[in-house]
């Protein structure tokens, strides 16, 4: 399976050099429910997202790293945090905020829930750093250029419920970024298909009008670089 970790264009070289690494001691992006400083975050849905906020101006290109399970140790692939806790939160009613901590200290006695991890909210964890070898492409993301997708890409609800919903069309923007799949599925996520298939004339021609306009996106590949590594 692929896993993508979203950062900084800064961090290409040294990544390339000695790989994926924690962040160790400098300061984390979520002040309030704050990373391990000894793991990497992965996602199958959200690397644009959290790379758009790794970026510290907006001259500054999003990096995104992929890699594959394939690659990577088993045992050092522990669930995110927020979803352990998101679930414990659904199952006994009570906050969120409830579980984030503990669950985080102790995360890798959770570590059989991995995969359950990827499933339910499209995040993981691995223990240490991935080597130069463990990556597979990287893709370098313009902001500036493609400033339409950007705005779609910085505002997803990270969320058990909104990914059992959105989860593949989350997934299918991360292929399209990268090539894989030729349309960014912007239009039949963003309006329900009531909506799509309405009969007032103005409704109507707004959509078409949207479409169009997303099926260009979807066919101009500018400021989008994707770099095979192995």
């Amino acid at each position: 399976m692929k896993l993508y970790h979203g950062t900084s264009a800064r961090h290409l070289k040294d990544t390339l050099a000695h790989g994926l690494r924690p962040r160790g001691t400098d300061e984390g992006r979520w002040a309030e429910y704050p990373s391990r400083p000894d793991l990497v975050y992965l996602t199958t849905a959200y690397p644009f997202f959290f790379g758009l906020n790794a970026v510290d101006e907006d001259e500054e290109d999003v990096l995104v790293i992929e890699t594959d399970t394939d690659l990577l140790f088993e045992e050092k692939l522990l669930p995110d945090e927020d979803f352990i806790s998101q679930a414990l939160a659904h199952e006994k009613k009570e906050s969120f905020t409830e579980f984030h901590k503990d669950v985080r200290n102790q995360l890798e006695g959770y570590q059989h829930h991995w995969e359950d991890s990827l499933e339910g909210l499209g995040n993981c964890a691995y223990k240490g750093t991935i080597a130069p070898d463990q990556i597979t492409r990287y893709c370098i993301f313009s902001a500036k250029v493609r400033r339409e997708i950007a705005m779609d890409l910085i505002s997803p609800s990270i969320s058990l419920m909104n990914f059992k919903i959105l989860g593949d069309a989350y997934q299918q923007k991360v292929a399209w970024m990268f090539g894989d799949v030729e349309e960014y599925p912007m239009f039949e996520t963003m309006f329900p298909a009531p909506v799509i298939d309405s009969k007032d004339d103005g409704l109507k021609e707004m959509m078409e009008g949207r479409k169009i306009f997303w099926d260009k996106q979807s066919k101009d590949r500018s400021g989008i670089v994707v770099v095979n590594v192995i």
